[in-house]
């Protein structure tokens, strides 16, 4: 709608071929492989979304860094995060269940799980400045109260934060 040219990268094929509804180009690709930035020219990219990404790398902070190298003078990179902390999670932790699912926070394809803090941390060690932050709400108990459960997860998005989001630009 706001006639972007829209690039895709998907480890999975067919994900990829259902991408390419809603992009120029979709390159099969795993972020797992230092190589994949060879196949993006330099500072091509005014924004980069990595939504739900980081989480299912073994080496997130890498492909952070590299992200450096493909965004345009100014760009953003675009992160959500599944919280780890959020209260549901750690009610099951607390009655001693930590049992992975197919979707979700406890996802069984996550390598890696973030807090707020844990977040900031990776994001700002691989040089980029937060310019936004949105605890976004979500899961089985937000409906008719989302209004309320989103005004909790801005006093304490450690907490209630269901999803972190992040715009973010290099230092």
């Amino acid at each position: 709608q706001r006639h972007c040219a829209v690039t895709g990268v998907e480890v999975d094929a067919a994900a990829a071929r259902c991408a390419a509804n809603y992009c120029e180009e979709v390159h099969v690709l795993d972020l797992n492989s230092p190589e994949w930035i060879t196949r993006f020219s330099e500072n091509g990219f005014e924004a980069v979304l990595l939504g739900d990404v980081l989480e299912h790398l073994v080496d997130p902070a890498r492909v952070l860094s590299q992200m450096h190298d493909v965004l345009a003078p100014n760009g953003s990179l675009v992160i959500s995060l599944p919280n780890i902390v959020h209260w549901e999670t750690r009610m099951k932790v607390l009655l001693g269940r930590f049992d992975y699912q197919s979707c979700g926070t406890l996802d069984h394809t996550h390598l890696r799980f973030f807090t707020l803090k844990t977040a900031r941390a990776l994001i700002e060690s691989a040089g980029y400045r937060i310019f936004r932050f949105h605890p976004a709400v979500g899961g089985r108990m937000t409906g008719h109260l989302r209004p309320g459960w989103q005004m909790l997860a801005k006093m304490l998005p450690g907490l209630f934060a269901f999803q972190f989001l992040f715009e973010v630009k290099g230092q």
